[in-house]
This record gives structure tokens, C-alpha cells and sequence, in this order.
């Protein structure tokens, strides 16, 4: 627990868990994605875990699962690449997939939706991207070739990302705004 410091596993060889509104975590293993019905008052899992999902991709970036989960439970997740560039998707509860055609295909890794489920903030070729899923309108956040870990501010109206420098993972952790304009201002 958070007051006392206790910890408890869940779920053995699991990464990239997600608590999701309707009760479940959501979770990766190698390249599969699996939900467990998990009770928030007691903090136990109190189902075995069913697949949702194969062929998920990982980032590069610490190996992290390619996906994401809306409010309403909408997932998006970016399938392992077969080819060179590879289509985004949606995934509804029923196990459909429905490609965003209005977002091209592109080697993109760290797939965030935004906090009112709108936008999609991506990484493509070392650089912030963000997509308006209605319209397919594209905005280039970032030019420097070195972004990693960009996320939305719970706002909306803001990304943080780690801009590299020298290598190893070490870099500095920026806030720039999502709307694309203004500069970014560094918060390390």
C-alpha cells in the first residue's frame, strides 16, 4: 500500500500494467496483452488473466508495450511490425480491428492517447508527433532526432518528453505545449 510501503505481486513476468475504469489491469507479456479483474478496496486480482491481443509490438525503448487505453475503454495498440511501416489501429471490446486511416503508416513507437481520447501523441523517427484522430491533421512537436518518453500532462494541454544527451538514456525532461506552438521549456 502506499501509506505502509507493502508490496504485492500480481501477476508474475507481466510489464506495462494498466489500471483500467472498468476494473481491470491490463498488461503485457512477450508480445501478447492480457486483462485480470482486479478489485481496487482489496488489491487482489480476483480473476485468471484472459489474452485481448497477439503480436503487440514493443519500443526499443526499454523493450516498453506499444499500447494504450481510453477512459471508455478503447484500446489502441500498434501491432508488431512486419513490415517497415505498419498501420495504427483500434481494437473495440469485441476483439475488431479497425485501422486510423486518416494516420499513415510509419515506424511509430510509445503510443499515448491523449487525456479526452482525441489525440495521439507518437514517436516517429526520434521525434514527437501528435495526430487528431477525427481529422488525421498532423503536428511535429519536436526536430532534434533525439525525443524519448514523451506523455500528455493530465491537462491535455501539454507533452513532457527526455531529450537526449550523450547517450546511455540520459537526457532532460522538457514541457512543451501540445497545441505545437511556443517553445519547450525544460523542467531538469
Amino acid at each position: 500500500g502506499l501509506t505502509s510501503g507493502e508490496r504485492t505481486v500480481l501477476r508474475e513476468g507481466g510489464s506495462d500494467a494498466r489500471y483500467v475504469a472498468s476494473g481491470h489491469i491490463v498488461y503485457a507479456f512477450d508480445d501478447g496483452l492480457f486483462a485480470v479483474a482486479f478489485d481496487a478496496a482489496t488489491l487482489r486480482v480476483t480473476s485468471g488473466p484472459v489474452s485481448m491481443l497477439e503480436g503487440l509490438s514493443r519500443a526499443a525503448i526499454a523493450a516498453s508495450a506499444n499500447y494504450a487505453v481510453a477512459d471508455d475503454g478503447t484500446l489502441f495498440f500498434l501491432a508488431a511490425r512486419r513490415e517497415a511501416s505498419a498501420p495504427m489501429s483500434w481494437v473495440d471490446r469485441t476483439g475488431t480491428v479497425e485501422v486510423i486511416e486518416a494516420i499513415p503508416p510509419n515506424e511509430y513507437s510509445w503510443p499515448r492517447l491523449s487525456p479526452a481520447g482525441d489525440r495521439l501523441l507518437v514517436l516517429a523517427d526520434g521525434d514527437a508527433w501528435i495526430y487528431d484522430l477525427a481529422s488525421g491533421r498532423q503536428s511535429r512537436l519536436t526536430d532534434d532526432g533525439a525525443t524519448s518518453y514523451p506523455g500528455w500532462a493530465p491537462s491535455g494541454t501539454d507533452i513532457t518528453y527526455t531529450l537526449a544527451r550523450g547517450g546511455a538514456g540520459l537526457g532532460d525532461i522538457r514541457l512543451h505545449p501540445a497545441a505545437a506552438t511556443g517553445r519547450a521549456r525544460p523542467l531538469t
